[in-house]
C-alpha cells in the first residue's frame, strides 16, 4: 500500500509540474505559440512523459482553464453571499467578473479562447468537455438565480432569467474584449472599458425593473 501511495503522489506531483510549466508558457505566449516541446523542456521531461499525463496540448490548456473557472466561480459566489436586494447583487456580480479579468487576466484569456474556439473543444475528451460545460452553466445559473430572486421579490418585472444571464455574460465579454484589443484607445471612445462595463450593468438593471 505504501508503494502504491508513493507512486500516486509522484504521479500527481509530475502532473502538477507539467501544469505549472504550461501555465507560465500559456500566460506568456498564448495557446498557439506554445508547443509540447517547450513544455517538456521547461519541465525537463520527454514529450512521451508529457503525453502519459495529458493526451494533447488542448487537454493541458483546458485543465488550466478550469482552474481559472473555479477561481471565477468562487469570486462570483462570494460577491452574492450577502442578503441584499437583487439589483445590488447584480452590481456585485458584475464587479466580481471585471475584477477577475483585471486580477487573473491570463485565466480570463483562457476562458475566452475556449468559448471562441470550436477546434479546441473538438479535441477534448468527453469528460473534460462536460466539465467545461457544467462549470459555464453553473456561472450562468448563478446570474439567473439572482434575476429570479428580483422577480420573486417584486423588484424586477417578469422575464426569462436565463436569457438575461446569457445577455449579461455575452455583453460583458464584448466590452472587455474592447480593452483586450485596445479598441477603447484606438477608436478614441472617450471613456474606459470599466466605465462601459458599469454602464451596461446599470442599463441591464433598469431594463429588468421596467420590463423593457
Amino acid at each position: 500500500m505504501a508503494v502504491a501511495e508513493r507512486r500516486l503522489r509522484e504521479k500527481e506531483a509530475r502532473k502538477q509540474q507539467i501544469l505549472d510549466a504550461a501555465r507560465d508558457l500559456f500566460f506568456q505566449q498564448g495557446f498557439d505559440s506554445t508547443t509540447i516541446e517547450e513544455i517538456a523542456e521547461r519541465t525537463e521531461l520527454s514529450k512521451g512523459a508529457i503525453y502519459l499525463h495529458f493526451p494533447s496540448k488542448e487537454e493541458i490548456y483546458i485543465t488550466l482553464m478550469l482552474e481559472g473557472s473555479h477561481i471565477l466561480f468562487e469570486m462570483m459566489k462570494e460577491s452574492v453571499s450577502a442578503d441584499l436586494p437583487a439589483d445590488t447583487l447584480i452590481r456585485r456580480l458584475g464587479q466580481s467578473y471585471f475584477r477577475f479579468y483585471r486580477e487573473y487576466t491570463g485565466y480570463f484569456r483562457m476562458l475566452f479562447l475556449y468559448l471562441s474556439s470550436s477546434e479546441i473543444q473538438r479535441k477534448l475528451t468527453g469528460d473534460l468537455f462536460n466539465r467545461c460545460e457544467d462549470v459555464a452553466k453553473n456561472r450562468l445559473n448563478l446570474v439567473a438565480s439572482i434575476v429570479q430572486n428580483g422577480i420573486d421579490t417584486g423588484l424586477f418585472r417578469a422575464c426569462n432569467p436565463w436569457e438575461h444571464a446569457l445577455m449579461t455574460w455575452t455583453c460583458m465579454n464584448g466590452i472587455i474584449l474592447l480593452g483586450e484589443r485596445g479598441d477603447d484607445q484606438a477608436l478614441q471612445l472617450g471613456t474606459s472599458v470599466e466605465k462601459l462595463h458599469d454602464l451596461f450593468v446599470e442599463t441591464m438593471i433598469a431594463s429588468l425593473k421596467t420590463g423593457r
